[in-house]
This record gives C-alpha cells, structure tokens and sequence, in this order.
C-alpha cells in the first residue's frame, strides 16, 4: 500500500537510495545482493544497535508501529486519520486495538469547549448550586 510520509523523510530516502547498493527494483533497503532484506535482519543489524547507541529499551519494529499510534491518540488526533495512517480498513479496528490508549488521552478541555458551546462562553466563575445556569 502507499503511505504518506513528510517531504524531509523523502529528501533523506532519496538521498540515501543514491548510496545504497543497486537493486533491480529500486529497493531503498536493499540487502548486499540488492533483494529485500528480513525484517529480523533489519531488527538485528538496525534498530537494535540503534537503541543500543541511543540507549534506550529494546524494542520490536511493531512495536514502533504502536508507539506511532498512541503518539498520535495522546496528541488528540482523530480516530479516523490514526485508522487511515495505520492502514486499517476502519476506525473500528482502531479503536480496538488502541482503546486504552483513548480511555487515558487527555481531554485537552473537550468538555469545557463543548460546555461554552452549548452554555454560551462566559468568564463567570461556576456557582456552589452547579455552574453558570
């Protein structure tokens, strides 16, 4: 499938494909024969000294595709852009697969605007009988 990735991520790939060894497809991660490499083996060689030199936690690829997901859920992006960066075929399956990470989101003052919207936006502060009614 396509996905959508931002301009300088294209800059670095384009210039790193004009460094990497030849492959009759056009591969950007091509293996020393130029054929695609293992995921294992781009685990192993690449993301593992990465963290390592970075030091951080072993992780798995996927795992950074979750990481990814709930990044994007605790900034309050919505469900239906996370779905479609994600590749699911529904917002459904998004949501069960990362519901937790939406229960704990932070509500940014969701309720609040959603009060000033209904109760009309005022500085007055909320009375000890429930609020600006």
């Amino acid at each position: 499938r396509k996905i959508r990735i931002p301009e300088a991520l294209v800059s670095a790939l384009r210039r790193w494909k004009l460094a990497c060894p030849p492959s009759e497809v056009g591969l950007v991660f091509p293996n020393a024969e130029g054929t695609p490499r293992h995921r294992s083996t781009i685990a192993a060689e690449g993301l593992k000294p990465a963290l390592k030199a970075a030091g951080l936690p072993h992780v798995t690829i996927h795992s950074l595709r979750h990481s990814f997901a709930s990044a994007l859920i605790m900034q309050g992006k919505p469900v239906t852009q996370i779905a479609d960066l994600l590749g699911h075929s529904s917002p459904a399956i998004t949501l069960a697969v990362y519901s937790h990470w939406f229960r704990d989101a932070k509500d940014d003052g969701v309720l609040d605007s959603l009060a000033d919207a209904v109760c009309g936006a005022s500085d007055a502060p909320a009375t000890a009988s429930g609020g600006k009614w």
